[in-house]
């Protein structure tokens, strides 16, 4: 027996007939399921196309450096082989694409704000383009100056940016031209850092000064020794090329498609000297190269490396040039079938390709200039 509010009631009641139509109860387990139900499909539909702001660096495509250059006049193009650059698809995720990225060892998965050069993906893409422009433009500078070519010029070293707390902060400010070191002219922003390379820790420089009105005056400047290469001389500032110009002998183009970014530097660089030059500079391999380069050909790190090793390893190619930075990161994702191989400088690549059967010789007898 129950008791309740209005009675007593027997403890067992007769089950109804499984005829009998389907009480209030039972409408409302099957309305909870079906709401259930279509709260769980919205939330798959959401994960599956809703972006959210995450990233996935994945590995792109391995493209012909090579082909995407063309030369007006005399080119000698690799029969077997030649150079090509890797690059990495970027693209926004979903929640689904989310936990694939985390599940996928050759994905990174990153926030937004650590991806994005601005604060839009338009704006992201615009950035990325300037990158390109100026990676093209270095990389034929570059590649001429190999070639024994003058194909820069200027007025000064301008002063772009000033540590504080250092000696120099007290002598130059943003918007300031050095042009000249001991009486001698500089040109270029590279030759007060040629000048800063031949000193010593503690030497005092002085340098002719021109305002941003022109005004000149003479200015003495310590040198301080950089905490990350001890020994090592450094002013402390960051430099341009006042007035800068650039006049090459032979009009180049490269057609860089879609890719943005400044990591094809490298691979541009080497393939446009291999169209200038009789034989091929990669031996007749296919090599890929990867890396920044500026127009005093120095390499510098791009990221996305692991993506980018991937996408060769994909590619069949067996040699890969990295910067030197980023030897270990590649090195790792590389395998027992690809050749990985660590540069600083344009010099240093060549050195690489000559090693590897490369003809490199046939740079240095270029009479292009």
């Amino acid at each position: 027996m129950v008791l309740t509010a209005e009675g007593i009631l027997p403890s067992e009641a007769e089950p109804p007939s499984p005829d009998a139509p389907v009480g209030a109860s039972g409408r409302n387990r099957w309305w909870v399921a079906g709401v259930l139900l279509a709260v769980a499909m919205v939330a798959l539909l959401v994960s599956a196309f809703l972006p959210i702001p995450y990233y996935a660096l994945s590995p792109g495509e391995v493209r012909s450096a090579g082909g995407a250059i063309e030369v007006d006049g005399d080119s000698f193009p690799p029969e077997e082989g030649g150079m090509s650059f890797a690059t990495v698809s970027l693209q926004q995720v979903t929640a689904l694409g989310l936990v694939a990225g985390w599940l996928d060892p050759t994905t990174d998965v990153r926030p937004e704000d650590e991806v994005l050069i601005g604060g839009t993906s338009e704006e992201n893409r615009q950035v990325n383009a300037q990158l390109m422009d100026d990676s093209k433009s270095n990389a034929e500078v570059a590649a001429f100056a190999a070639l024994g070519c003058d194909v820069i010029s200027g007025t000064g070293a301008s002063i772009v940016e000033v540590q504080e707390g250092l000696p120099v902060d007290d002598h130059l400010s943003a918007g300031d031209t050095v042009v000249a070191v001991g009486g001698l002219p500089l040109e270029l922003g590279s030759d007060l850092g040629t000048a800063v390379d031949a000193a010593e820790p503690g030497d005092l420089l002085t340098l002719t000064v021109e305002d941003g009105e022109g005004v000149s005056r003479e200015e003495q400047v310590a040198l301080v020794e950089s905490p990350e290469e001890p020994g090592e001389p450094r002013l402390g500032v960051a430099l341009a090329t006042r007035d800068l110009a650039i006049d090459l002998p032979i009009d180049v183009e490269i057609d860089s498609g879609q890719v943005g970014g400044p990591s094809a530097g490298l691979a541009f660089t080497l393939a446009l000297l291999d169209e200038l030059t009789q034989g091929s500079l990669t031996g007749g391999e296919s090599v890929t190269a990867t890396g920044t380069i500026d127009a005093l050909g120095r390499v510098g790190p791009v990221g996305g490396v692991r993506q980018k090793t991937a996408a060769v390893r994909r590619s069949g190619d067996t040699l890969f040039l990295v910067p030197s930075d980023e030897l270990a990161e590649a090195e790792a994702a590389a395998g027992d079938d690809l050749e990985v191989e660590a540069v600083t400088t344009l010099d240093e690549a060549l050195a690489v390709l000559a090693d590897h059967g490369g003809d490199v010789d046939a740079i240095t007898e270029s009479d292009i200039c």
